[in-house]
């Protein structure tokens, strides 16, 4: 976690450890569009030889171009900057080959396909330490607080001029990737004028699956507005460990911050009275990611609760990924079996509304207008 560029001793060693490319017997492509046959149903043989092309030719070229590609770095052929590139360039051309095959096939035969797809290639994408992390996901749940650490710091695990290394600045790279570090600054923006133009003489703040923490730790290293802030903030989270390392990272603030961890499942928030007296009434309350995994009936349940705790005037914070963006989402799906529920902005409107007239609605995007920024206020 958190873990810089490691630089090689050597541009000989670089170029050794580079030039290990996977090699694969050109009749595993084959093999592997027979058993991507066997799990299509659909007999339509137009259906079937997009599939088989897919995997026998265009994942077959994609091994090609990208074994040609550390070759040519190895030789000093080509530059550092080009590869990335190149790689980025060859990438997102082959996972926008296999998003299209999703309009051929139904979710459940697709979401087969997609495993057989890493099985496939895991050898160039898992190389990378990152991407490694995020398909395995060792903390059970996807997109945990250690890998959130390692998007928001920006920096590759992988050793400079590998094979990993260059995977590792794909996944950072990735547009989704950036869009939740410009959401997490979004976030940071919103509760920095809260304190500042506030009225009340404490702000209540409960972020919903907290995670890092990141956006308030980074609000509260300004000594400046440290010294003038009066919070009482509450992150949630089922996960211990990040509610530990955000405890842990926090550090000493002044007696005016005052911080409560609560370890629980949020599922489990709407389902038990209990929990409006445990969390109490609250100014803030945003969920930085969560709801993209939620269904509707869930979702919905879950904003009703949070409804309910905020006070006179509350605001209730909610991001999610803009559907009608699809690609920033393809290739965490595609490479680490992130599957996300995307909802338009007419969807989370039609949500807030079943909540009542008690509550103006306003909808912003973060910079990179991949992720919607649902902010309701009770009146």
């Amino acid at each position: 976690m958190g873990k810089g560029v490691t630089q090689m001793p050597t541009q000989v060693k670089q170029r050794e450890r580079s030039s290990r490319t996977p090699q694969i017997n050109g009749a595993e492509f084959e093999r592997f569009a027979e058993k991507a046959l066997a799990i299509v149903k659909n007999s339509d043989q137009d259906v079937r030889s997009q599939i088989a092309s897919f995997f026998n030719e265009d994942v077959r070229r994609y091994h090609a171009d990208l074994t040609a590609l550390f070759h040519d770095m190895t030789e000093g052929k080509t530059a550092s900057v080009e590869v990335e590139k190149n790689l980025t360039m060859l990438t997102n051309d082959l996972l926008l080959k296999g998003h299209a095959l999703e309009e051929l096939v139904d979710p459940a035969t697709m979401k087969k396909l997609k495993r057989l797809f890493r099985e496939l290639t895991g050898c160039w994408f898992y190389q990378s330490p990152i991407m490694k992390m995020g398909y395995e996901k060792p903390r059970g749940y996807p997109g945990d607080y250690e890998l959130f650490e390692i998007i928001y710091n920006g920096k590759p695990l992988a050793n400079q001029g590998t094979v990993g290394y260059y995977f590792d600045q794909y996944f950072l790279n990735n547009a989704y990737t950036q869009a939740v570090k410009t959401r997490k600054n979004k976030m940071k923006d919103i509760l920095q004028s809260l304190i500042e133009n506030g009225h009340s003489s404490r702000l209540r703040l409960f972020n919903v699956a907290c995670g890092p923490c990141r956006e308030i730790r980074e609000l509260l290293s300004d000594p400046l507005l440290t010294s003038k802030a009066n919070l009482c903030f509450t992150g949630l989270d089922s996960d211990e460990g990040s509610l530990i390392f955000s405890r842990s990272a926090l550090g000493q603030l002044p007696s005016t911050i005052t911080f409560r961890f609560l370890n629980e499942n949020v599922l489990r928030l709407f389902r038990d009275d209990k929990y409006y007296d445990t969390i109490g009434k609250q100014d803030v309350i945003y969920i930085l990611g969560l709801t993209e995994y939620l269904p509707d009936r869930i979702f919905k349940k879950l904003l009703a609760f949070l409804a309910r705790l905020l006070d006179d005037k509350g605001m209730l914070v909610i991001t999610y990924k803009d559907k009608n963006i699809p690609f920033p989402s393809v290739p965490p799906d595609w490479l680490c079996d992130w599957a996300f529920i995307k909802r338009s902005q007419e969807d989370l409107i039609r949500a807030a509304e079943d909540l009542g007239e008690k509550f103006s609605l306003q909808i912003e995007k973060e910079g990179t207008g991949t992720i919607f920024f649902l902010i309701l206020t009770k009146a």
